[in-house]
């Protein structure tokens, strides 16, 4: 029975409607920061959507996080063996149905918030692949709203780079030629980005009702105000944390649950070996309440029917 390393890489466009500094993760409505519900909105929630957004904005991108890219790689043999498998792509990719950004914001330090629960689970055409948490996920976030400040900083440090130090945003400018065909983003740069959609809103002020009337003249406002200009002591946030990353890499060592997808194509998972995750933040949308999700996952499987062989032959002959 051979050993294998089932690699998935996904990406996508997802949705969180969360406050920003100054205001707390927990607040319902934010305002003070430059994210916030808009008039005939939800309270915020701060739950990460994958899949199925909740009174997704006009012209937000399109929610969906899906495998991309799959291969299977020996794990027993010198050197590595690797082709595609092609069976997985497209693949819904999700984190659990509670899971939200939880921390401090900058209220205390910067950068601790971070997903919790701490799971994902793949389908395919509603069909269950597998799921599979961060121990002790079962807790849920009440068990880190328990925690006092330091307990938090030592968890965080845990799920960012498996014990390093915490992966503080940056600018993500040197990655914008890479990632606008994978974002399907139109325009040279965010401002154009932003100014255009601004444009697009104010061309329905007149004939929207009342409640819709004042939605759009937030969202308008809050994409032009700096347009001509940023005053000394202020920053344009809107525009600047839209090349935002962080990022987060944690062992999935919870226990596993698979939906036989895999085994009806000859693969077993193997439940005593943790996955390996990377989720990365790429891109921060915070008028739309989006941002841009890439990472990659590590499964260990044993073959029983040989889906090297028979993934090689199908490509071979497609």
């Amino acid at each position: 029975m051979s050993s294998l390393e089932l690699y998935v890489r996904y990406w996508g466009w997802f949705q969180l409607r969360i406050p920003t500094n100054p205001d707390p993760v927990s607040d319902l409505w934010g305002g003070n920061g430059y994210t916030y519900s808009l008039p005939g909105e939800r309270p915020l929630d701060g739950l990460i959507r994958f899949h199925d957004p909740v009174e997704p904005r006009d012209m937000a991108p399109e929610v969906g996080v899906r495998i991309r890219q799959a291969e299977l790689q020996s794990v027993d043999k010198r050197p590595t063996e690797s082709i595609p498998f092609e069976s997985i792509i497209g693949a819904r990719v999700e984190l659990g149905p509670d899971t939200r950004f939880v921390g401090e914001n900058d209220l205390v330090d910067p950068m601790i918030v971070y997903p919790w629960p701490y799971r994902f689970r793949l389908s395919m055409d509603d069909a269950h692949i597998l799921t599979r948490g961060r121990l002790p996920d079962e807790e849920g976030v009440e068990w880190i709203e328990r925690m006092t400040r330091e307990e938090r900083l030592a968890f965080q440090k845990s799920i960012a780079f498996g014990g390093g130090e915490i992966t503080a945003p940056r600018a993500m400018r040197a990655y914008w030629a890479d990632l606008k065909e994978k974002a399907e983003l139109v325009g040279s740069d965010a401002r154009e980005l932003l100014r255009t959609r601004a444009d697009s809103l104010s061309t329905r002020l007149a004939s929207a009702a009342a409640v819709e009337r004042a939605a759009l003249s937030a969202r308008i406002w809050n994409l032009l105000r700096y347009e001509s200009g940023v005053p000394p002591g202020q920053t344009d946030r809107l525009h600047d944390q839209f090349y935002t990353m962080a990022s987060w890499h944690c062992p999935l060592d919870g226990a596993l649950e698979s939906g036989g997808w895999l085994e009806k194509l000859g693969l077993r998972p193997v439940a005593s070996d943790p996955w390996r995750t990377e989720l990365v933040m790429r891109l921060w949308d915070g008028d739309a309440l989006c941002g841009f999700a890439k990472g990659d996952i590590r499964i260990r499987v044993e073959e029983t029917n040989s889906p090297l062989r028979q993934e090689g032959e199908k490509n071979g002959s497609s």
